[in-house]
């Protein structure tokens, strides 16, 4: 900063700057760096909130020609995966955080999001931009993942048509401290215009389940829900 000062006189003396000009160019240089410190102290910050999107894979695989022809979880017949682990973070940095799994955690992945593709996307979609490695980010989708209780009608490989407050019952009874404002149910109709399940939203903040921000919540009374 002396250096700098000592440059601006030399230039003032050489060249008539005036008195105003510099005392402007001054404060710029001063303020500055300050500025740019609180910006990225305010970037650097941990976001508090979550969502883990829970996909009805049965339904989409059966809704989405292109889903069902390139997925592992059509093709291996999975009846639910995790589509995303939203923890607050920006989707767009210059971050180069490789997307490597230990071996285990790789075997714990796989058991929630069967297609390395996906993993990848999820990864670069979710959680490239956070403080978290690969390992750590997909360890904690582990775990909210495992503390879901979802109803059996999800899993069981067949078809049924659910009323939406019955259902909603089912999982705030098998899941303690959970209300409906942390559920967001998302429906997509088929070649019928029958809505299906195809998405279920559970929202989180600082690690308890907790109201979400932006809710579809586009299911009505009554919708299918699709076995493979």
């Amino acid at each position: 900063m002396m250096a700098f000062i000592h440059t601006l006189e030399k230039l003032k003396k050489q060249h008539g700057l005036n008195t105003a000009f510099m005392r402007s160019l001054f404060v710029f240089i001063t303020i500055a760096p300050f500025s740019t410190t609180a910006t990225h102290a305010h970037a650097a910050q941990k976001p508090t909130k979550e969502v883990l999107k829970v996909e009805m894979s049965a339904a989409v695989c059966r809704l989405n020609f292109f889903s069902k022809n390139k997925t592992r979880q059509c093709a291996d017949g999975h009846p639910i995966t995790i589509k995303g682990y939203d923890i607050g973070y920006d989707r767009y940095c210059s971050s180069n955080t490789a997307f490597k799994l230990s071996p285990l955690q790789q075997k714990l992945v796989a058991r929630y999001i069967p297609d390395k593709k996906t993993q990848k996307r999820i990864w670069q979609t979710y959680g490239k931009c956070s403080s978290l490695t690969a390992n750590e980010y997909f360890r904690q989708l582990n775990r909210r993942a495992k503390n879901l209780t979802l109803p059996k009608e999800l899993s069981s490989g067949n078809n049924y048509r659910v009323n939406k407050t019955r259902f909603m019952q089912q999982l705030l009874s098998s899941n303690k401290n959970m209300s409906p404002n942390n559920i967001d149910l998302i429906c997509k109709n088929n070649s019928k215009n029958q809505a299906v399940l195809a998405q279920i939203n559970f929202c989180y903040k600082n690690g308890k389940y907790s109201a979400c921000d932006k809710k579809v919540d586009n299911c009505p009374k009554n919708y299918l829900i699709y076995g493979h």
